[in-house]
């Protein structure tokens, strides 16, 4: 069996097949055609890959995509429906690891539902080995406490014009706990799905120049609200500086952001928190329930 080369070209494709995977899985993700074509952004590194039937029809895709400067690769795709339980899903998973290499990718990361029980055991017979896990947490926007802002803060929309000291600030938090910075177009690609008028910023205004002193990014998916059975708004990042903790600040910023979400009609909230992080207590203080669990493996080179 030969792999194929995947292009731009191959969105269409690729974004069916990813979708007949998604729903024999029940997965409660959607991904878009738009998703795919963002994949192939050529400011990136990347490299996708296929199995095509007699008919040239596509029977698994791999694609691996550098997702930061230092070389982590996130790894996605998968097996037709219609073609389990030849092999092909090790085989792709060893391609995979091969393309992460091929990109120049130094480790290679694959977030799996902790319902997989199978695709963990795949990645960990190909040299995966779990290296994090995410609570899934949801909450309705029926209702959520109101906190007053503190004097000394003022909460604006997430802006353009914000990115950068937002990034500086994430970036700041990341070091300090031992966490990878990330690049502007990284952190922008990243985040492609941003809704900004879902999306705030908490500025500390003591002194000459206001200064980050936390944040959320809201984003928005439209295409997965059928899968779900209802609307939500997913909390990509939600960041505060060490500094600032014990003011309720990020309960600030989660009111802004569910008024926001409430007030279009979406439903819910998400958010997908580290195991142990020391925001994980605030959302459950805050009416958040836990889902699930979402597994990071990661292969190092």
């Amino acid at each position: 069996m030969g792999w194929v080369e995947l292009g731009p070209a191959d969105a269409g494709e690729i974004y069916a097949v990813v979708g007949a995977i998604e729903a024999a899985d029940d997965s409660p993700l959607r991904t878009s055609l738009e998703e795919i074509e963002r994949f192939f952004d050529p400011a990136l590194a990347w490299r996708a890959i296929g199995v095509r039937a007699s008919d040239s029809s596509l029977l698994a895709v791999g694609m691996a995509r550098i997702v930061r400067s230092g070389g982590e690769v996130r790894l996605f795709g998968g097996v037709h429906p219609d073609a389990r339980g030849e092999g092909i899903g090790k085989l792709l998973a060893a391609e995979q690891v091969k393309s992460a290499r091929a990109i120049g990718g130094s480790s290679a990361i694959v977030h799996v539902d902790g319902a997989n029980a199978g695709l963990a055991e795949l990645l960990a017979r190909e040299g995966f080995e779990l290296s994090h896990e995410y609570v899934q947490l949801r909450k309705s926007v029926a209702s959520f406490p109101r906190f007053d802002v503190p004097p000394h803060m003022k909460i604006v929309p997430l802006t353009e014009d914000l990115d950068e000291d937002v990034l500086r600030f994430y970036n700041a938090v990341q070091t300090k706990s031992g966490g990878e910075p990330s690049a502007r177009g990284d952190w922008q690609a990243e985040h492609a799905a941003i809704d900004r008028t879902w999306s705030f910023v908490a500025l500390d205004v003591r002194g000459d120049r206001p200064r980050v002193a936390a944040y959320v990014v809201c984003e928005r998916y439209d295409e997965e609200w059928e899968a779900l059975g209802w609307s939500e708004g997913y909390l990509a990042e939600v960041v505060l500086g060490e500094e600032h903790r014990g003011i309720n600040l990020v309960s600030v910023l989660l009111r802004q952001t569910i008024d926001a979400v409430k007030e279009v009609g979406v439903s819910y909230v998400g958010v997908d928190v580290p195991e142990g992080d020391y925001l994980l207590s605030t959302f459950l203080d805050r009416g958040f329930e836990r889902m699930g669990v979402t597994r990071v493996y990661v292969n190092r080179f």
